[in-house]
């Protein structure tokens, strides 16, 4: 069973909420490929998925997508609403792939690739790129994991 982390503090400003939320995340979390883990190349993990993987790992295993939905359901517990955003990345060997994070309302983002809690423009100098859909360049995952599309004007 996770030990789900405590509500935001009157102390805490959001950066320095969102930076203990993805310190307990990244505290509670290893990362693997869908494969190695489900045995199949794509797999979203739901709530009872990860807290699964907790009991009997002592951690959530999984990749980028795990995280997010880790981080979300963590904010999700605190009454604190965000999204997974799915963007790209370069790789080594200039490849490209889908990745996903979670953004808070405020805009941090928790993402298992960065050493802390960032902001867009920071992932953007550092070439990740929210257009990877074309005209429809923001994927929000509800807690149903159904995937509502939005273009790049709705989300301003």
């Amino acid at each position: 069973m996770l030990d789900w982390p405590a509500k935001q503090q009157s102390y805490e400003d959001s950066f320095t909420f969102y930076t203990r939320i993805f310190r307990w995340a990244i505290a509670h979390f290893v990362y693997d490929t869908d494969q190695d883990v489900w045995g199949v190349p794509e797999h979203w993990d739901s709530l009872e998925d990860l807290e699964k993987l907790a009991e009997v790992h002592g951690k959530v295993i999984g990749d980028c997508d795990d995280f997010a939905q880790l981080c979300r359901h963590a904010l999700a517990k605190l009454g604190i609403p965000s999204r997974i955003v799915i963007c790209t990345v370069e790789n080594s060997g200039n490849a490209r792939q889908n990745h996903a994070v979670a953004e808070s309302p405020e805009g941090w983002v928790l993402d298992n690739r960065q050493p802390s809690v960032t902001s867009w423009p920071a992932l953007i100098a550092l070439g990740y790129k929210k257009d990877c859909f074309g005209p429809l360049t923001i994927a929000s995952m509800p807690m149903d994991h159904s995937i509502t599309w939005f273009t790049e004007k709705e989300r301003e």
